[in-house]
């Protein structure tokens, strides 16, 4: 990313520019390009050498997210690769599952976990980085087919929930239908045991679990899960047409609000049922609800401006800020449509923070960490060290973090996080 400093830049040190209509030519300077470091590994399983094994490089920003990703690589008949040209920072490095091999996140030992939090960070800087070895974990797959009236359907996926004793289990993989309606669900654990869930984000089908006998139902009860130690055939899965909700985001007078997610929970027992993201023309599709179900929508924005919520139907904007105000919604045989969603704009905090400081807005004090959830906004200082936390809701009291990119200690003094 383009950075006033002369040198690139991940996300959050980007420099923004405003170009005007009158601006013919906006003169950026300079930038000078460096030859990246690069992260060298070999990929193994016991002694031999592995080909075709893709990583993914992924930047860590912060404790409260992900990460941004940053590059990928697949290894050769050497079984060697080379994540290149990678910006100074704290590193992920994600691997990719195939039809023989788990996928996962490389840990200090060169093992492979599906644990996030196991992953090792890797802070890079000027020099090359060699992680040796990487340890393959051998996986088994789950095929199947989805139809409709007898055709295959594409653009329907199923996810992997590995048994883990629990009630819900671990999501691990996905995977969508091809246009002829098969899949193949690689990486699964040889040693474990699966239950499989079915979206689809095209047509109007019932999503949920699927069940011993082929059928989807809308809970996991009664759902044995079965064994990897081998292959899976799920078989040909016959789907159901379902209603849904389909509507769009707005904000201002009206316009469009695309890269919004939102989320259809149960109005009775909380539950998530069912998720889209709009448009680029700020339209979506919440598909696969029950009939004469009852449903209250929640969702999350990107746009910095603007603040996340719950639906309400009222005036102005039909947003509110909590589950126990939200209009409930019921889904008829024929499905929900044109449901309009005015956006609320967002209040700001602004401030300073030392160099290198960044801030984080929490509903929950430093104290009551474990109720957490995720941060309300996440900024980090400008050259001037001015901070700007945007979209937050209007007359909620929030607690201010501070942290730093490479994850050293921040004591925190004014105000405390408290």
């Amino acid at each position: 990313m383009y950075s006033n400093t002369g040198k690139l830049s991940n996300s959050e040190g980007a420099t923004s520019l405003s170009i005007s209509s009158d601006d013919n030519l906006v003169d950026l300077g300079t930038t000078t390009l460096y030859r990246g470091p690069k992260i060298d590994m070999t990929m193994k399983f016991g002694s031999a050498t592995v080909s075709n094994i893709c990583v993914n490089a992924i930047l860590i920003k912060n404790d409260f997210s992900w990460g941004e990703y940053a590059g990928s690589a697949c290894s050769g008949s050497d079984g060697k690769l080379s994540l290149k040209g990678l910006v100074e920072g704290s590193y992920r490095i994600q691997v990719n599952s195939t039809s023989e091999y788990r996928g996962g996140w490389i840990t200090s030992t060169g093992a492979i976990s599906n644990d996030i939090q196991n992953a090792r960070r890797i802070a890079v800087g000027s020099s090359n980085i060699d992680l040796t070895n990487i340890s393959l974990v051998a996986g088994t797959k789950a095929n199947g087919k989805f139809t409709f009236g007898g055709s295959g359907v594409g653009n329907v996926c199923v996810n992997a929930i590995k048994d883990d004793g629990a009630s819900g289990g671990i999501y691990e993989n996905t995977v969508c239908s091809l246009n002829n309606g098969e899949f193949v669900l690689t990486g699964l654990d040889s040693t474990g045991s699966y239950r499989f869930r079915i979206s689809s984000a095209m047509g109007d089908f019932k999503q949920g679990y699927l069940n011993n006998n082929g059928e989807i139902q809308n809970s996991l009860a009664g759902i044995t899960a079965r064994s990897s130690a081998s292959d899976i055939a799920l078989g040909e899965i016959s789907l159901v047409s379902a209603p849904s909700i389909k509507g769009s985001f707005i904000s201002g007078v009206n316009t469009p609000e695309p890269n919004v997610c939102v989320s259809a929970m149960e109005s009775s027992t909380h539950s998530w049922v069912s998720s889209s993201c709009s448009s680029s023309s700020g339209n979506f599709a919440l598909r696969g609800l029950e009939v004469n179900g009852t449903y209250k929508l929640t969702w999350w924005t990107q746009n910095r401006s603007l603040t996340s919520g719950w639906y309400k139907d009222q005036s102005g904007p039909t947003q509110t800020t909590s589950f126990a105000d939200a209009s409930v919604i019921t889904v008829p045989s024929s499905g929900v449509q044109n449901l309009i969603i005015r956006m609320r704009n967002g209040a700001i905090i602004t401030g300073t923070t030392p160099d290198g400081v960044c801030v984080a807005a929490w509903r929950e004090p430093a104290s009551n960490a474990i109720n957490r959830s995720n941060a309300s906004a996440i900024a980090c200082g400008d050259n001037a060290g001015r901070f700007e936390l945007k979209g937050l809701s209007d007359a909620v009291n929030y607690y201010l973090e501070a942290f730093k990119k490479d994850g050293s200690t921040v004591v925190q003094t004014s105000p405390g996080p408290n």
